[in-house]
């Protein structure tokens, strides 16, 4: 019972120990001097420390700790198999599309990044409980395709690949925290919380993407 019981608290420790540690180092990034940030600081700093990019990875990650563990599972293994996929895809798009990097094409898939992200972290927190399972791992597959398209669009700007490693650890340190955080305090209204605010997510999608289809 005692093994039992701290391990359990392990676990419950483990979501807020990696929140804290991750927030230190995010923290060291921000309040270094500028001169001394290097590419992947200032990429951080600009691009991945944005709202738009951090609010729908941890209403995914969110989304899969209220799943049963094993759709929990499937689902983190959906969301590394979008950001393979969504690398290549991204990469082919490039090349058969964007001829100039900052162009109108560029711009326009930028900015589609984020609506598809709020779209797919909504439909995988807004979902009935009885089909949540199957669409939240369909979710996490097609935030991870944009979290990818994300990365693969802005790491050039800064002129260093090691932006792509830290931008993936970046990314998936957000979700699992976020998971582990909402299991370690998770309440039954937790659900509910939950869907309204994934219909946020899905409604701030439409007005955003609609926005920029639009243009």
């Amino acid at each position: 019972m005692v093994g039992r019981t701290s391990h359990s608290d392990l676990v419950r420790l483990a979501g807020p120990v990696l929140a804290c540690a991750g927030a230190l180092v995010v923290a060291v990034i921000l309040f270094s001097p500028a001169a001394e940030r290097g590419p992947t600081g200032w990429w951080m700093t600009k691009e991945a420390l944005s709202v738009r990019r951090v609010l729908p990875l941890i209403g995914l990650g969110a989304a899969l700790a209220l799943l049963p563990w094993r759709a929990g599972l499937i689902g983190f293994g959906a969301f590394a198999l979008g950001i393979a996929s969504g690398w290549h895809v991204i990469n082919t798009l490039i090349a058969a599309v964007i001829q100039v990097p900052g162009g109108a094409a560029y711009r326009a898939l930028t900015s589609l990044v984020s609506p598809v992200a709020f779209l797919a972290a909504g439909v995988a927190l807004a979902s009935p409980a009885r089909v949540r399972a199957y669409l939240a791992p369909l979710g996490a597959l097609a935030a991870g395709a944009a979290f990818a398209s994300f990365v693969r669009l802005t790491y050039p700007i800064f002129g260093d690949p090691g932006v792509v490693k830290a931008g993936i650890l970046f990314g998936l340190w957000v979700i699992v925290t976020s998971a582990l955080c909402v299991s370690a305090f998770r309440q039954p209204w937790f659900a509910i919380a939950g869907a309204i605010v994934g219909s946020w997510f899905i409604g701030i999608a439409l007005l955003d993407g609609g926005a920029v289809l639009l243009k």
